[in-house]
């Protein structure tokens, strides 16, 4: 199995957007003017968004929160090679417009970053979103219990 997690990011104007949304990459390589791999280390934690359409509209749009792994079990996820351990998913434009809500609000509210949240929290997070509760807060406390 590989021992980087390589993410591709694409940008073709009004047609399709797969990018990071977070997540510090040791590598970002430059394919072509619109497309670039991003490579992650075992154990880090990425956000990464995939958004295209076609001439009727949005047809496709997701978001994941991925920990990169080198050994054992992968999920495979679009355009994440080669798969990684799925922490948090969102499919369709509500789910997906809501998850990057919170994502933009919680990360002006905290003094680290989305990358540093615990498992524990994103699995929590996608049963809320998928359940259709609040998000939870990211309390100190969850974050003290993280790192002991």
């Amino acid at each position: 199995m590989s021992v980087f997690t390589l993410v591709e990011t694409i940008k073709l104007r009004g047609h399709c957007n797969h990018r990071l949304r977070f997540g510090q990459p040791l590598e970002e390589i430059k394919l072509d003017e619109n497309k670039s791999l991003a490579a992650f280390r075992a154990g880090q934690i990425f956000g990464y968004i995939r958004w295209s359409r076609n001439a009727f509209g949005t047809r496709n749009w997701q978001s994941f929160v991925v920990r990169s792994v080198s050994k054992g079990r992968v999920t495979r996820i679009p355009g994440v090679y080669p798969g990684g351990e799925l922490l948090l998913r969102t499919r369709g434009v509500v789910a997906t417009q809501k998850a990057l809500s919170w994502l933009d609000k919680t990360e002006k509210s905290i003094p680290f970053l989305l990358s540093d949240f615990p498992e524990s929290y994103w699995r929590l997070a996608e049963n809320e979103l998928f359940t259709d509760h609040q998000l939870p807060n990211l309390s100190s406390k969850i974050m003290e219990n993280s790192h002991a």
